[in-house]
């Protein structure tokens, strides 16, 4: 029943995704919504914004449908539903959290793809949303006491998360692909570990990004624009904090809870990580664009935007499945070398293409 559920959940956000996508961008098209080629952008024609809509709307259907029946089940209703009922109900204070700040990064986005904000309001807004959302439940604790403390580094982790995201927006199709990736690895993950809230949170944005992957692969028809990426990146964010990484039977402080989730983001992360690194050696403000993300040195290596963008999803599987098996309690480590060492050697060979 778990099963079907499961697939039930993931089928939902991709049929609503993929379905309303064509009229999203129509729409867009019609309003003039477009994202026309620049100096720093790879494209040569206008294309429509939407995309991050899309997702939001496949993201939102089974979510909303799961907690009304919580709410509403009835005494016939399946056995897993009246099993799960109340921990369901425990869960619409994060899960409302979440849906709105879900809702006002894809309100911001949309308005910095019209009329550009300033650097600083923009992460001003950010900030205050992510604070919002940890006041409200969502938090990391990384085993510490203080409240203040652990709504700092939420604040902190959801802004960054969100932004590299949006640095990694920068090739057709290379986020949605990174991004399903990455939530199945949380829902294999969420799976393994019996947490079963955090399974159906990504499934649901899984088959979102997944509905929506056809119409933003090269050449794309449709784009996610700040209001996806930055929608995507902010329930990346809130999904690795509600997840928890120590088994109940753990005893001490250990390094894998602080590991796995860098993992299981995979290369948004770390593509964000390099990018703020070589600009601030550069003495370049981190958020300015540019073509120095780790797809545009794979260019820059002779490869096309397809061969670039296959080559970051394997690098994010090779990372999402070491994060899984890190997870697990034995067997793991030979898996982690491999896939810390892969990754190395992938990056080592694009630091030295200029």
């Amino acid at each position: 029943m778990i099963l079907l559920t499961a697939l039930a959940i993931l089928l939902l956000s991709f049929l609503v995704a993929h379905k309303v996508t064509p009229r999203i961008r129509t729409f867009y098209i019609k309003k003039r919504r477009l994202d026309g080629p620049g100096e720093k952008k790879l494209q040569k024609v206008p294309v429509p914004y939407g995309a991050g809509l899309a997702v939001f709307l496949g993201f939102a259907a089974p979510i909303a449908i799961g907690i009304i029946a919580a709410f509403i089940a009835w005494e016939s209703a399946p056995e897993l539903l009246r099993e799960h009922a109340q921990g369901i109900q425990s869960k619409v204070q994060p899960m409302v959290a979440i849906l709105l700040g879900a809702t006002l990064m894809l309100a911001l986005g949309r308005v910095d793809d019209r009329n550009p904000l300033s650097v600083r309001l923009r992460l001003l807004i950010q900030v205050f949303v992510a604070s919002m959302v940890a006041l409200l439940g969502v938090k990391l604790s990384l085993f510490v006491s203080s409240e203040l403390l652990q709504i700092i580094m939420t604040a902190l982790w959801l802004v960054f998360v969100m932004n590299v995201c949006n640095f990694m927006d920068n090739m057709d199709g290379l986020l949605p692909g990174c991004t399903l990736i990455a939530t199945l690895c949380f829902a294999v993950f969420s799976g393994l570990s019996g947490q079963l809230f955090i399974g159906a949170f990504s499934l649901a944005l899984a088959g979102a990004v997944a509905g929506i992957l056809k119409y933003n692969l090269h050449p794309a028809k449709i784009y996610l624009g700040d209001e996806g990426s930055l929608f995507i990146g902010f329930l990346l964010a809130c999904l690795s904090v509600l997840a928890s990484y120590v088994p109940e039977d753990s005893e001490g402080l250990s390094w894998r809870p602080f590991l796995i989730p860098f993992l299981l983001l995979g290369m948004p992360v770390i593509d964000g990580v390099l990018v703020i690194a070589r600009r601030i050696k550069r003495r370049q403000a981190p958020w300015e664009g540019g073509l120095d993300h780790l797809s545009h040195r794979l260019l820059r290596q002779g490869k096309s935007k397809t061969e670039a963008v296959r080559l970051i999803w394997a690098a994010s599987v090779l990372l999402g499945t070491g994060g899984i098996f890190l997870s697990q309690p034995t067997g793991s480590g030979w898996f982690i070398l491999l896939a810390g060492g892969g990754t190395a050697l992938f990056l080592s060979r694009l630091e030295g293409s200029r």
